[in-house]
This record gives C-alpha cells, sequence and structure tokens, in this order.
C-alpha cells in the first residue's frame, strides 16, 4: 500500500460496466465534502464507457485516482485498490451503490475516535426506482458508537447479513498486519470470506448506527435472477472455504458465523431451480459436495435440515425455497412501487 500521502480515507471503487450509476456513486460522496480523502476506481476492462467517466472524474478532482486493468473480477479490483491506497482507514465501495452525504459525514467523522481495527455501520436496500425496500439494522440506536468488542455475539445473532465489504470501514494497519486479501479469480461471495478472517482477527470493534450505505437491489424484469454453474461453484468454495476455517476456532464468534455459513448454504440452495436446465447438473453436484456445511453446522436446526435433505433430496428443498424467494420479492416489487424512498442526507 502507499504510505507518501496523508490521506484519512481511501475509498477504493470497482468499475465494471456501470456507466450508469457510478455518476450517482461518486457523486454522493463528493457531495459529503470530506477532508484528506481520495476515491481509487478501478476500471476491470468496463465496455461500456465507464472508463471515460472515470477519467472524468480523475481529470476534474486531484483526490480522485483511475486505474484500468483487464477483466479480471472484483477481488482483483479491490487487491489492485488496496495496492494504491494511502489512507489511515480503508473503505470498499460497489459502482452502482450511493451512500448520505450527511450521514456518511457522519461515519467518518467518528473513525479517529478510538483504534478500532474496523468500524461495523447499518445500511438501507434500495430499488431501482431509488424506494427503500428494507433497512438492515443490526447495530443499536444509539447516539454514540458502540466501541465494545463483546457486542460483536449480539451483532452476529441477528438474522441478516454481516459479509458485505461495503457495510466495514477498516483500519489500514489491521489489513496490512493480517494480510487480509480478496481471494481472486471468484466473482461471487468474494466478501463474505474476506469479512470472515476479517471478523476473527480484529482485537477492536466499533459499531455504529449511520446507516449511510445504500445497497441497490435489483431482480430485473423476472421474479428470479439466472443462476449460472460456475456462480454456484464459487458461491459453495467461499462457503465451504470460510467453514474450514472456522471449525478450527473454538470460540463462541467462529461458531455464530459458522450458523450464518450454513443458513446461507440453506437459503440458497433455490439457485439449482434459479438456473437454466443445462447448468442443474453441475449446480446440483456443487451443492451435493457442500452438503457438509449444514452437517457440521453448530446448530442442530441446521443438522435437522441436513438429515432432511439426505433422507428427501436437495431437490426437495430448493422447491420449496424458490415458492419462499418468489414471494418475498413480488412483495418487495410490490413495496417498491408504493413506497417512495425517503431522501436521507
Amino acid at each position: 500500500m502507499n504510505s507518501e500521502k496523508n490521506i484519512f480515507l481511501s475509498i477504493i471503487i470497482p468499475v465494471y460496466n456501470s456507466a450508469a450509476y457510478l455518476s450517482k456513486c461518486v457523486d454522493s460522496i463528493l457531495e459529503a465534502d470530506l477532508p484528506d480523502i481520495e476515491i481509487i476506481l478501478i476500471d476491470d476492462g468496463s465496455t461500456d464507457g465507464s472508463v471515460s467517466l472515470c477519467h472524468k472524474y480523475s481529470e476534474k478532482y486531484s483526490f480522485v485516482q483511475t486505474h484500468t486493468q483487464n477483466n479480471m473480477g472484483p477481488s482483483a479490483a479491490r487487491n489492485s485498490g488496496l495496492r494504491y491506497a494511502a489512507g489511515k482507514f480503508i473503505a470498499f465501495f460497489d459502482s452502482d451503490d450511493y451512500v448520505s452525504p450527511t450521514l456518511f459525514r457522519t461515519a467518518v467523522s467518528r473513525l479517529d475516535e478510538n483504534n478500532a481495527d474496523l468500524w461495523v455501520f447499518d445500511f438501507q436496500r434500495v430499488a431501482e426506482n431509488g424506494c427503500v425496500l428494507d433497512r438492515v439494522y443490526q447495530v443499536g440506536q444509539t447516539d454514540k458508537p458502540i466501541n465494545d468488542k463483546s457486542f460483536l455475539n449480539d451483532f452476529l445473532k441477528t438474522r441478516d447479513c454481516f459479509w458485505n465489504v461495503w457495510r466495514y470501514i477498516y483500519g489500514r494497519r489491521f489489513i496490512e498486519e493480517h494480510n487480509l486479501r480478496f481471494i481472486e479469480g471468484i466473482d461471487c461471495a468474494e466478501d463474505l470470506e474476506f469479512s470472515v478472517r476479517a471478523l476473527i482477527s480484529a482485537e477492536s470493534i466499533s459499531f455504529f448506527h449511520v446507516p449511510y450505505y445504500f445497497y441497490r437491489v435489483n431482480y430485473g424484469n423476472s421474479l428470479s435472477r439466472r443462476k449460472t454453474a460456475e456462480h454456484a461453484k464459487h458461491l459453495m468454495q467461499m462457503l465451504c472455504l470460510s467453514h474450514d476455517y472456522l471449525h478450527k476456532i473454538n470460540t463462541v464468534t467462529a461458531k455464530l458465523i459458522d450458523i450464518k455459513i450454513s443458513r446461507e448454504y440453506f437459503l440458497n440452495l433455490s439457485m439449482y431451480y434459479e438456473a437454466s436446465k443445462n447448468d442443474r447438473k453441475l449446480i446440483l453436484k456443487y451443492i451435493k459436495e457442500a452438503q457438509y456445511l449444514l452437517r457440521e453446522s453448530p446448530s442442530l436446526m441446521y443438522r435437522m435440515i441436513g438429515r432432511e435433505a439426505s433422507v428427501f433430496g436437495i431437490r426437495h428443498l430448493a422447491l420449496f425455497l424458490l415458492m419462499l424467494k418468489r414471494l418475498k420479492r413480488s412483495m418487495r416489487k410490490i413495496k417498491s412501487g408504493t413506497n417512495p424512498a425517503e431522501k436521507r442526507r
């Protein structure tokens, strides 16, 4: 990592064919008017004009960098960003998401008040039209940050996800000391494996209920997005790698994260029916190879589900989950069409 500049926060943004969204992402950061930051745009072989947009920002703002590479995936793009980053703190954003400038400024203003290895924030999911679909509030709604690592277990007991790297801000020294990098060649759940190692390795963690990040959910025109065999392979690899790592650690935190791994495996069984018929045979193979995630789960419930899958078959559970997922997505689409987003500034 670059250490010559006096930068407080580095924001690394992989860019791949996101010309329709990138301006909203970068502009929302610029509106926060933060001192001593740098925005590092890594164009990952875009073909839609995204790289030209990146260069326009770099030409206009001295603290915006643009770097290009052949299409190597989000992991390689983030790792490239880390090589250029000079900030005391590191954030990873996705180029189709955006932030509330006011809330983001509030979050960043508190980063230097302690020596936390990483900060955890809440976030909001939004539809294509900007409507808030739901608010993921897993941190206590206190006026001040919770500077207590013991809160991590309470955080992990909540039902929602923990692995999205854009909901964390990392101390640069922490990343360096633990040599945290993303596994390259993976285009699904690469941030899950990274987040597992980060949460286990962190000595100090601060939690702050400032949901500045807006995660864009795009389900497209159909109720289900097509999954591919490659998608399934990568997801199962990351789940298994994370479980195998956690299985060797005898702590409550490791067990709580491992239960979430079990849950993620279970919920993604529906990908069998979300894929084309040509891919289903391979997907079923990858799912079955990872079935031990249920058998070895710290959760009795998921171990029981694993036994049921052995008796009735994976496809039985996959169909049940597909129906539930379709119902949930239908409800979200209805909500996105009737409930205008609140403008958070």
